[in-house]
């Protein structure tokens, strides 16, 4: 999970395949962003967002990295080749993202 604006926004990664922009607030969801390929690979499987907030980086099930637009939930890009990814984080530097 990750978050963002101020800690009021919260992202979940979900068993049913989805992740989840939460309003913590209002405790409403903003967003879900799902592709076909994508698929939760464990219950402690982490999503996060660019250090500019413009995205949203999750890693399947399948070894793949999907990369969602923040503001308009769609697919951008699906990163292949991995062997198995069960999160993503940000680089304190703000220079792309470790696995």
């Amino acid at each position: 999970m990750g978050n963002k604006s101020g800690n009021m926004e919260l992202l979940t990664n979900s068993r049913d395949n989805t992740i989840k922009l939460v309003d913590l607030r209002m405790f409403e969801v903003l967003r879900t962003y799902s592709a076909d390929s994508y698929r939760t690979g464990m219950n402690w499987s982490k999503s996060g967002f660019s250090n500019d907030g413009a995205y949203v980086v999750a890693g399947s099930q399948d070894g793949s990295v999907l990369v969602w637009n923040a503001h308009s939930s769609k697919l951008e890009t699906t990163l292949r080749g991995h062997a198995y990814v069960q999160g993503s984080s940000r680089q304190a530097s703000g220079q792309g993202f470790e696995r």
